[in-house]
């Protein structure tokens, strides 16, 4: 069975490192190696990362990394762009670039109409006067209970 690429990532979970449940599909098709695995065995793993998987924008992709990696062939990065990396400097290596384009897409479009409805229909007001015990009836505050 041939060996799988290798893969730079961040760190696993945490608030912004890759998150767990997202490792299986991604072991499906490399050898996850994240950051401080990378960095305590430089001279024995940089030869071999082929790809770089960033989430949140990590890791940074600056020149010293590209330099002391000299098989990488792509960075796939989380989110719609990637505006947070050097794309010049990245394809001066030779180094290809992918991201998730349109994939917040739907996700900001509901967002957005959930918003202005509950602004139009004044939702967290009348959330917030309920949790206060109290409702609004023709301009006059009465306690929910007796509603």
């Amino acid at each position: 069975m041939e060996e799988l690429p290798y893969a730079l990532l961040s760190y696993s979970g945490g608030v912004d490192g890759f998150p767990k449940q997202f490792e299986g599909i991604v072991k499906q098709h490399f050898r996850i190696v994240y950051c401080d695995e990378f960095f305590m065995n430089k001279q024995e793993l940089a030869a071999k990362i082929q790809a770089v998987l960033t989430w949140w924008g990590k890791p940074r992709l600056s020149r010293e990394l590209l330099q002391i990696l000299p098989n990488l062939k792509a960075v796939g990065s989380q989110g719609a762009g990637v505006d947070h990396m050097d794309l010049q400097l990245i394809s001066s290596f030779g180094v290809k670039v992918a991201s998730t384009p349109n994939v917040g897409n739907d996700a900001t479009a509901d967002m957005a109409m959930a918003l202005m409805l509950a602004s139009a229909k004044h939702i967290v007001e009348g959330k917030n006067i309920m949790s206060l015990g109290m409702s609004v009836i023709e301009g006059k505050k009465i306690p929910s209970q007796g509603m």
